[in-house]
């Protein structure tokens, strides 16, 4: 990308962004969300449960994709608002006080 104008390089990246995107299956996408529909049809709920960066990426999910979009399905994470406290097996402080306050 060195050498090239402003403009060069915007046109590179969304051109490899679309060949990135181009090459992705939608067939395992349809049959995950087929899945949980068919869980939320039957009652039940998508639990997502991450520690240190993965539960700030699951209170993601859970608030904005399934919380505000996905309204159908029924989805909690345990840890929710507790990203900073799910880091502690992280931080060597052991699983014994990933759910505590201490």
């Amino acid at each position: 990308m060195e050498g090239k104008g402003r403009h060069g390089v915007h046109v590179e990246v969304l051109g490899e962004a679309a060949q990135i995107l181009a090459a992705i299956d939608p067939a395992p996408i349809e049959q995950m969300v087929s899945c949980w529909s068919s869980c939320a049809d039957r009652g039940g709920r998508l639990v997502l449960l991450g520690v240190g960066g993965s539960a700030a990426n699951d209170a993601h999910a859970v608030k904005r994709h399934f919380r505000q979009i996905a309204t159908h399905i029924e989805a909690l994470q345990p840890h929710d608002n507790r990203q900073f406290g799910a880091d502690r097996p992280h931080q060597r402080r052991g699983w014994e006080t990933s759910s505590s306050n201490g």
